[in-house]
C-alpha cells in the first residue's frame, strides 16, 4: 500500500511537472509571439511613416521648385502677348523663359534621380553605389571610396532597390551627423552572402543608442534603414569602439 502510494504521489509528480512546463512553454511562446507581432507592427507603422515623409518631401520639391519655375514661365508668357509691340522686352522675355525651362527641366532631372538613380536601374547596385561616392566625391561634402571583388553582378529588383536606398541613408546620416571626413565603402561577396561594410573616421553610434534613437520621432532615417532591411531578410550592425573607426555592416543572403 505504502510503495503503490509513493508511487501514485509521484506519477501525479510528473503529472503536475509536465503540465507546468508545457504551460510555461505555452505562455513563452506567446511572449515571443506578441512580442514579434509588436516589431511586426511597429515595421509597418515605421515604413507607413516613411513613405508619407518621402511623399511630403517629393511634393514639397516640386511645389517650391518646379511650380515656381512654371508660374513664372506663364507670367512671362502673358508679359510676351501683353507686349508683342515691343521686340526688345519679348526677346529678353523669351531668354528668361528659355533659361527657365532648362532649370526646370535639370530640377525633373534631380526629383527623377532621388527617386529612381539611371545607374542602378542600368547597371546594378555595385555601380550605382560607385556613382554615388562618386557625386558626393565631386560636391565635396567628404572623402568617399569603394572597393569590391564583384563588379557586374545583378540582384532582383527589390533587392537592388533596397540595398541602395539603405546604404544612401547610412551615408547620408555619416555626412549630416558623424561628422566624418573620410569613408570608405566595401561590397563582398562570399558563401552566397554579400557583405557590404562602411567604415568612417567621424562620430559613432553603438546599437544601444540606435535603438533609443529608432524608437523617437528623430530616428526616421533609422527606421528607413532597418524597415528596408527586414523586406530582404538583411542584417545592419552597428560598430562603435574607442580608436577605432567606426562601422556599419550590412549582411545579406543571396541564398534563393
Amino acid at each position: 500500500m505504502v510503495g503503490s502510494a509513493a508511487i501514485l504521489i509521484l506519477c501525479t509528480a510528473i503529472i503536475g511537472f509536465v503540465v507546468f512546463y508545457q504551460r510555461r512553454s505555452m505562455e513563452h511562446r506567446k511572449k515571443l509571439s506578441d512580442a514579434e507581432t509588436l516589431h511586426q507592427k511597429n515595421l509597418l507603422d515605421a515604413s507607413i511613416q516613411i513613405t508619407e515623409k518621402e511623399r511630403e518631401r517629393i511634393s514639397k520639391n516640386i511645389h517650391d521648385e518646379i511650380g515656381t519655375y512654371l508660374n513664372v514661365i506663364r507670367l512671362n508668357q502673358a508679359k510676351i502677348s501683353r507686349h508683342a509691340s515691343d521686340p526688345l522686352m519679348v526677346i529678353n522675355l523669351i531668354e528668361e523663359n528659355n533659361k527657365l525651362l532648362e532649370e526646370t527641366i535639370q530640377s525633373v532631372r534631380a526629383i527623377s534621380h532621388d527617386l529612381m538613380s539611371p545607374t542602378l536601374v542600368k547597371l546594378g547596385f555595385m555601380k550605382a553605389i560607385s556613382e554615388l561616392c562618386r557625386q558626393i566625391r565631386v560636391s565635396g561634402s567628404m572623402q568617399i571610396t569603394t572597393n569590391s571583388n564583384v563588379e557586374d553582378v545583378r540582384f532582383s529588383p527589390k533587392m537592388e532597390m533596397q540595398l541602395y536606398r539603405i546604404c544612401k541613408e547610412v551615408i547620408n546620416n555619416i555626412i549630416k551627423h558623424a561628422k566624418a571626413n573620410n569613408t570608405i565603402v566595401s561590397m563582398l561577396i562570399n558563401n552566397n552572402h554579400l557583405k557590404i561594410d562602411i567604415e568612417h573616421n567621424g562620430e559613432g553610434i553603438d546599437m544601444a543608442s540606435i535603438q533609443t534613437l529608432s524608437e523617437n520621432a528623430t530616428g526616421l532615417g533609422l527606421k528607413s534603414i532597418f524597415s528596408r532591411a527586414q523586406i530582404i531578410n538583411a542584417t545592419v550592425q552597428y560598430i562603435s569602439l574607442p580608436n577605432q573607426l567606426s562601422k556599419i555592416i550590412i549582411d545579406v543572403s543571396l541564398q534563393p
